[in-house]
């Protein structure tokens, strides 16, 4: 096994929000998380950064269109 399919497989067993390592079920689909919890703290976080993302490319946005209109001569 190459070391990429290594890593891949570690990956799948530890909990991405704590690092938890992951009991997973005997039936059904396997688990990404080790609790709820982590699973909603993960997902609020990913959430968050979504929006800071959007204000950032929300204000690049308008200054690059003041900046535009500043050297077209628009007051």
């Amino acid at each position: 096994m190459d070391i990429s399919g290594f890593t891949a497989a570690c990956a799948k067993r530890f909990c991405p929000e704590c690092g938890t390592a992951i009991i997973q079920n005997k039936r059904g689909r396997p688990r990404s998380f080790c609790s709820d919890r982590c699973r909603w703290a993960f997902d609020k976080r990913r959430e968050r950064q979504k929006v800071k993302e959007e204000k950032r490319n929300e204000n690049s946005r308008t200054e690059s269109a003041a900046g535009q209109c500043s050297e077209t001569g628009c007051v």
